[in-house]
């Protein structure tokens, strides 16, 4: 694991952030397709709205918001708190958990898309630990990557309208 950390420190900022949203991706689309995760939820809210609304929404404001709730919020602050206010030394996997569990109750789609959830919150919460270690901007760079997916994932709902 630390040959891996060590890695991840010294890419440049775009391989970290490409690097992350790749790995986060695939694992979406893998659990997007098991058979036991229901995604229709999503695809029932995007009908709803017209494609402009929700392009803005999923690519543009909930990156932002997700990102300063449920990982800046939470790992920034708890750092602060656990390591520097109460002495705890190794506090980055339960505050990643954390963040990962309340980013996952946020998407209440189906209870299978909640867990799927935690598994891409954790990805989203590793990656802004590895960018606080990297001291480069790791708000921005979880935002890049929230963005991206969420920009695929419409990508692939507006070319499923499409195709039939």
């Amino acid at each position: 694991m630390r040959k891996i950390y060590r890695f991840l420190l010294k890419l440049k900022y775009w391989q970290y952030v490409l690097l992350f949203f790749t790995a986060i991706m695939a694992v979406n689309i893998v659990l997007s397709n098991l058979p036991f995760v229901d995604v229709s939820g999503i695809y029932m809210l995007f009908d709803k709205m017209h494609v402009a609304v929700v392009f803005v929404v999923a690519v543009v404001v909930a990156p932002i918001i997700e990102t300063l709730v449920f990982q800046t919020l939470p790992l920034k602050y708890g750092y602060k708190l656990l390591k520097n206010k109460l002495g705890f030394r190794r506090c980055a996997w339960p505050l990643m958990i954390a963040s990962a569990a309340v980013f996952a109750a946020q998407h209440t789609y189906s209870a299978s898309y909640v867990m799927a959830m935690i598994v891409i919150g954790m990805g989203f919460a590793f990656a802004y630990h590895v960018g606080r270690k990297r001291r480069q901007s790791p708000t921005v760079a979880v935002m890049l990557i929230h963005a991206c997916m969420n920009l695929a994932g419409i990508a692939g709902y507006i070319a499923e309208r499409i195709t039939g």
